[in-house]
């Protein structure tokens, strides 16, 4: 058996969701955006990028999680959250065991 070439090539890091849908029994809703970000990493939230979405279905729902397991994992989606960044202790809250109040210090 011959099979087709595949009908659409999309990048792992244009995927901004992918899911189970709610509403269709073994489906699985695939979102994307059409061009690529310019810098690594996950799609800015304010970006305004064209998306379409593709709706795949499964036989099974073990097909679908699997799918859905293996596109989650390569994509931006599944990044961990960093620390944060420019942090900055501005003020101090102690304890004074004297007078039995909160002492407030600006560091």
């Amino acid at each position: 058996m011959q099979k087709s070439p595949p009908s659409k090539h999309i990048h792992f890091l244009n995927l901004t969701r992918v899911e189970p849908d709610a509403d269709k029994e073994g489906c699985l809703v695939v979102e994307y955006v059409q061009h690529p970000p310019r810098s690594a990493g996950a799609i800015a939230s304010n970006d305004t990028s064209k998306s379409d979405t593709l709706f795949i279905y499964f036989k099974s729902y073990d097909e679908l999680y699997t799918w859905r397991d293996a596109l989650y994992d390569r994509s931006p989606l599944s990044a961990p959250i960093g620390n944060p960044t420019g942090f900055k202790h501005n003020t101090h809250v102690g304890y004074d065991s004297v007078s039995g109040a909160f002492v407030v210090s600006s560091i």
